[in-house]
């Protein structure tokens, strides 16, 4: 795994090419403590198995993130992953993203976080 540190200036969207479409993955943005969290909305979208793309989550690691946050928009519930353990957790799948069974998120506070206006395209 790289070492090289990544600077970002949250709130910023996280961007990833896939079926040669840019999609959005979720946005990482600064909780009150000071951390850097990844935070996935699910709100009409269809749930699956969480997975990143490998760059993805070295990028996220490299920016100095330290939580994967899911939060369910019309339920109001939200589950935390230290991103640090993800790679002990996850399996490889086809396309090479790093796929985590839901059961190792835990339930967390529902976070309420910022709108991110600027992008990144991790490659």
């Amino acid at each position: 795994m790289s070492t090289t540190t990544v600077s970002l200036r949250p709130p910023v969207a996280v961007q990833w090419v896939k079926n040669g479409r840019i999609i959005t993955l979720g946005k990482v943005y600064q909780q009150p403590g000071g951390s850097l969290v990844f935070g996935v909305p699910y709100a009409t979208r269809r749930f699956a198995t969480p997975s990143l793309p490998s760059a993805v989550y070295r990028y996220l690691l490299n920016a100095g993130v330290r939580d994967w946050i899911i939060r369910f928009d019309l339920l109001g519930t939200a589950y935390r992953l230290p991103l640090a353990d993800i790679e002990r957790l996850a399996v490889v799948t086809p396309d090479q993203e790093l796929a985590v069974k839901f059961g190792y998120f835990e339930p967390c506070p529902f976070p309420e976080w910022p709108y991110a206006t600027r992008t990144v395209l991790v490659r």
